[in-house]
């Protein structure tokens, strides 16, 4: 993340907070930006759903990533 910039993470929506999440949807890293500091922490929700409405009710991005190979998940 040190190549990062917190515009990069946070999208052009400005938001400070940026989940990422890939299938099934269960584990994320939350990424957050206060100024240049960056920091980013594990989450777990019981799916995708909940994961994105944990984010509309925290101001959060979301980035549901797909893997490459979807069967090697």
């Amino acid at each position: 993340m040190d190549h990062m910039t917190p515009e990069l993470l946070t999208g052009n929506a400005g938001f400070s907070k940026t989940l990422f999440m890939s299938p099934p949807g269960h584990d994320g890293v939350l990424v957050t930006c206060r100024g240049e500091k960056i920091s980013s922490r594990h989450k777990k929700f019981s799916d995708a759903h909940a994961a994105l409405d944990w984010c509309e009710k925290n101001s959060a991005n979301f980035s549901y990533v797909m893997p490459q190979n979807p069967g090697s998940n």
